[in-house]
C-alpha cells in the first residue's frame, strides 16, 4: 500500500454498535414512535416485520448472539442482505452517522471536514457473522463519504479466542505498518475493549503509527493518545487534554488535519508548549509539571 503525499491510513476496530443501535430504534418504531421510524426511514409495520425476523433468528433480537453460532449466522445473513433491517441500518447511518455508529462518532471531526489527509481506511472486524455485517455497513457509508480507499479485513478468532484473536490483530496491524508508506492512526472506539488496549500497545511499538483516538461516550469528546516512543506520562496526559497536535513542520493542527503535515522522516506527534490548550486547567497543569 503506497501512500499518496500527506495521506494517512486510519485503522478502525469495528464493533457492532451500528447494529445494536438500529435494533433499539426498531423497537421504538414498532411501538409507534414516529421519530424513530423517521430516523430509520421505515414505517411501524416494516419495523414490526423486521423485528419478527430478527427475534426468529436470535433470542436477543440479534443484538449479541454467541459468536459463530447458528444464531450469529442467521443474524449476519439478515443484516448482510437487502432485508428491512439492513435497509433501516443503512438509512440510519446515512442520516445520523454519529448516533448510529460509535466508530464514526470518533471520526466525526475528520468526516465533517471532508476527510482531509485520509488516503485509506482499514476496517478490522471480529471473526463473526454479525461483525462482518457491521463492517460492511460502515464500509458502504465511508466509501460514499470519504474520497479514500475503504476495505474490510477479518481478524481470525477475534471474538471467540482471546489469545489467537490478539495474534491475528497484531499481524494485521503489523503488516499494515510495513506496507503503508505513510502515517497511520488507530480508531479504538469500536470493538472489544481489551483488544483495543492491546492494539494501542502494538501501535506504540511501530514507527509510523502516530496516534490512537477514542470517542469518550460520557464526555462526548474524542480523546487523542500519541503513540510516540519515549513519551512521558506528562506528555501523554497533555495530549489527551489538548485537541491540537504538532506532527511535523508547520503550525499546530486540530485532530482532523494533524496528520497532514507529517513527514516520513519525523514519525512523531507532540503536544508541547507550542500547542497551548485552554482545556488544561491550573490543577491539571500543576500535576503535569510535577510529573516532568
Amino acid at each position: 500500500m503506497a501512500a499518496s503525499p500527506n495521506n494517512a491510513l486510519h485503522i478502525i476496530l469495528v464493533g457492532t454498535s451500528v447494529i445494536r443501535n438500529t435494533i433499539n430504534l426498531l423497537e421504538k418504531c414498532a411501538a409507534g414512535d414516529t421519530h424513530s421510524c423517521a430516523m430509520l426511514g421505515i414505517d411501524m409495520l416494516q419495523a414490526q416485520d423486521a423485528l419478527k425476523e430478527l427475534y426468529t433468528a436470535s433470542r436477543d433480537g440479534c443484538r449479541q448472539p454467541p459468536p459463530n453460532s447458528p444464531e450469529d449466522e442467521k443474524c449476519g445473513g439478515i443484516l448482510e442482505s437487502n432485508k428491512i433491517a439492513r435497509k433501516a441500518a443503512d438509512n440510519f447511518i446515512n442520516n445520523h452517522p454519529y448516533l448510529a455508529s460509535a466508530e464514526l462518532n470518533a471520526l466525526q471531526e475528520a468526516l465533517n471536514a471532508g476527510c482531509p489527509c485520509i488516503g485509506e481506511i482499514l476496517l478490522i472486524h471480529s471473526d463473526t457473522h454479525l461483525g462482518r455485517a457491521a463492517a460492511q455497513i460502515l464500509r458502504d457509508y465511508l466509501s460514499q463519504r470519504c474520497p479514500a480507499k475503504v476495505r474490510t479485513q477479518v481478524a481470525q478468532y477475534l471474538g471467540s479466542n482471546f489469545a489467537l484473536g490478539l495474534e491475528s490483530l497484531k499481524s494485521i496491524i503489523g503488516n499494515a505498518s510495513k506496507e503503508f508508506k505513510g502515517p497511520i492512526a488507530l480508531n479504538l472506539t469500536g470493538g472489544f475493549k481489551p483488544e483495543g488496549a492491546a492494539a494501542s500497545i502494538i501501535g506504540y511499538m511501530l514507527p509510523n503509527i502516530y496516534i490512537a483516538y477514542y470517542r469518550h461516550e460520557e464526555f462526548r469528546d474524542t480523546v487523542i493518545i500519541p503513540l510516540t516512543p519515549g513519551s512521558t506520562a506528562a506528555h501523554v496526559l497533555k495530549c489527551v487534554t489538548n485537541k491540537r497536535l504538532n506532527c511535523g513542520p508547520g503550525p499546530c493542527s486540530d485532530f482532523a488535519t494533524a496528520l497532514c503535515s507529517v513527514k516520513p522522516s519525523s514519525y512523531k506527534c507532540s503536544c508541547d508548549s507550542d500547542c497551548p490548550s485552554p482545556l488544561i486547567d491550573s490543577s491539571l497543569d500543576t500535576a503535569l509539571r510535577m510529573m516532568q
